[in-house]
């Protein structure tokens, strides 16, 4: 059954309309007696009158228990609320987050999941006189407040969602982020690169697009990207709750679930429509240059300037797991590179990383992500792993975009720790410095300094700064994850990039 119907007309994914019952056509009928016809339209106005409990009675911001997937009861805050797809007349559902989990863990819920004995709705403040500005500064304030209260992105405990190995970098991000409305990458009307917004401090900003799309930068005052628009997505044989926001094409606005073609990525809205796609689709592995494989692991390079659809999708889906994204960029600067496991039915997609193709600041990583279904295998750190391994061919000292988001920096964290603990504990010299580290691993200098002194491991001893050794013999860190095999891969770095 179809998520995206409306009435009696389903839009199917090939874009075809069917018509369903209440489409039918009509048949001649005899005239109606004047009794019939008031008990017709008597029983036609009962059914569309509103439920006994108006939805006005759970307003936004109010705080009330909701059931949660434990079958417990959890406070949780009213972010939005929204007419039922397909739900009675005046029938609601509600957008709640639980205080103390993750933002992720949003979601959703119809009025019986609430516990609305022990609603307690928002207290009014009374209208102060216009013409403070003061005032209004702190209206805004009070509104983001109560939209998601202090800690609320802070990780419920024991939370099996978490996942460090499959890291996020919290930069820029720009090759997955789209006017809400118009598609997957902003271009101008010569389809060149075109740069949208920027919000360096993190602020909520807005430009006007050459397109006349608003676009946002996706930062955490935004209220609307707060409120998730995907429920589910079905990728081959797996079904993955969305985490966050992802700017859908128009034509997904009202779906709950969107299915993909796992092998070429084309979005459609029922899975009737996808199994007529994957009848007629020939792909079985993506649209890019395999560069590594072993058992049955491999990866591909794909140039987004060559393959637009298939990497626009690509960051549509993986922006419902992304939260950290401030500019919008077009893909065709960017080289993805896609993870695969293989089998008798082709090269099923497991994540991936992209990078600039001409970074000013010598970054080798822009957005990464391991797809929830594979996650907790080791995948998040194969992929930076073999991030640094591309840096090596191309003899570039390179580092993920910065700021990290909190996933991503325990991620790296991890992969840091382990590579320098491993290189210092093989080193057979008395001595190494920071600039032979640097040249052995590809890592920036202050992601050397910055990771060895987390672990406690720099030392002040008569006037210079030593590597406690006695300490690092002791260290025992967790799995290095997959390990990428060098000579495995196949690759020569491209040409520069002229935008």
């Amino acid at each position: 059954m179809s998520d995206c119907k409306a009435g009696g007309v389903g839009v199917e994914g090939d874009g075809s309309v069917s018509e369903g019952a209440d489409g039918a056509s009509a048949l001649p009928l005899s005239s109606p007696t004047s009794s019939s016809l008031n008990l017709k339209l008597e029983s036609r106005a009962a059914a569309d009158e509103p439920p006994d409990d108006q939805h006005d009675n759970i307003p936004v911001n109010a705080t009330v228990p909701c059931r949660w997937r434990d079958g417990e009861f959890h406070m949780a805050q009213v972010v939005e609320k929204r007419p039922r797809f397909g739900g009675r007349p005046g029938e609601f559902e509600f957008y709640i987050h639980f205080e103390g989990f993750n933002r992720r863990l949003d979601e959703w819920v119809r009025k019986e999941q609430l516990d609305l004995e022990r609603l307690k709705k928002p207290k009014v403040t009374p209208a102060k006189k216009s013409g403070s500005k003061k005032s209004g500064k702190g209206k805004k304030k009070d509104s983001a407040k109560n939209t998601y209260p202090e800690g609320s992105d802070t990780e419920r405990p024991n939370d099996s969602n978490d996942e460090p190995a499959s890291p996020t970098t919290g930069g820029r991000g720009k090759e997955n982020i789209a006017p809400q409305a118009k598609g997957a990458a902003a271009l101008s009307s010569d389809g060149k690169r075109k740069r949208e917004s920027e919000a360096g401090d993190g602020s909520a900003k807005k430009k006007k697009s050459r397109s006349g799309t608003a676009a946002s930068t996706g930062g955490h005052d935004d209220h609307a990207h707060h409120v998730k628009n995907i429920s589910t997505i079905v990728l081959g044989k797996h079904e993955m709750n969305a985490w966050y926001y992802s700017p859908f094409p128009e034509e997904f606005e009202g779906c709950s679930r969107v299915f993909f073609c796992e092998f070429c990525l084309k979005m459609l809205h029922t899975h009737d429509a996808l199994i007529r796609h994957s009848k007629r689709c020939v792909i079985r592995h993506p649209l890019g240059i395999e560069i590594y494989r072993k058992d049955n692991v491999s990866m591909w390079e794909i140039d987004g300037e060559k393959n637009r659809t298939y990497c626009r999708n690509l960051c549509y889906i993986a922006k419902l797991f992304l939260d950290h994204k401030t500019l919008y960029y077009d893909v065709d600067p960017f080289l993805f590179y896609i993870m695969t496991e293989s089998d008798e039915q082709g090269h099923h997609l497991v994540g991936y990383f992209s990078k600039e193709k001409q970074s000013e600041e010598n970054y080798n990583v822009a957005c990464i992500l391991t797809l929830p279904a594979f996650q907790r295998k080791g995948y998040g750190k194969f992929l930076i792993s073999f991030s640094y391994e591309l840096s090596k061919l191309e003899n570039k000292v390179g580092s993920p975009e910065k700021p990290l988001s909190d996933l991503g920096l325990l991620g790296y964290r991890s992969f840091w720790s382990q590579l320098l603990i491993d290189l210092l504990k093989n080193e057979t010299s008395g001595s190494i410095s920071i600039e032979a580290i640097r040249d052995r691993t590809m890592m920036k200098t202050e992601d050397i300094i910055g990771t060895l002194q987390v672990l406690e491991l720099i030392q002040y001893y008569e006037g210079l700064h030593i590597i406690d050794m006695r300490r690092v013999m002791k260290m025992k860190l967790g799995s290095r994850g997959l390990l990428v095999d060098p000579s495995r891969i196949q690759w020569t770095p491209p040409l520069p990039y002229n935008s």
